[in-house]
């Protein structure tokens, strides 16, 4: 029972957290940002936060982004190496993450939400955007 009463004040509290997109990167070819998003999976009981990226193509032609994710959880940065990423994007198209993706070039974990866990996202940047034709 107390569980059941703690998961909602833990999702309330996190609502605090701007769920506005934050811009990471722009230029007059593309645009970068994230927004937070609850992502539950009621099934498998984990309760988490994302940030969802979204790369918005602002030409008429087909580009590809590449890009280094810099993450640091709990003041602690991570290795960059398995952290380079791209994506391609048709002309003025825009990609979003969503809760169910997949791909890590789209989604990154901020925290559980229904763990006392340590770990969670302190700092968010994306570093060396290449953007090719």
């Amino acid at each position: 029972m107390k569980r059941l009463l703690f998961l909602p004040l833990l999702m309330l509290s996190g609502m605090l957290f701007s769920q506005e997109n934050v811009q990471l990167f722009n230029n007059n070819q593309v645009s970068v940002s994230y927004s937070y998003s609850y992502c539950n999976d009621t099934k498998n009981g984990i309760y988490k936060q994302n940030a969802l990226l979204k790369f918005t193509n602002k030409t008429a032609k087909d580009i590809t982004v590449s890009f280094e994710k810099k993450l640091e959880y709990n003041g602690k940065p991570l290795a960059t190496d398995a952290h380079v990423f791209s994506v391609v994007l048709k002309p003025n198209q825009t990609l979003e993450g969503a809760c169910a993706e997949k791909n890590n070039a789209l989604v990154t974990f901020v925290k559980f939400l229904d763990k006392i866990s340590n770990k969670q996202l302190t700092k968010f940047t994306i570093t060396n955007v290449k953007i090719t034709e």
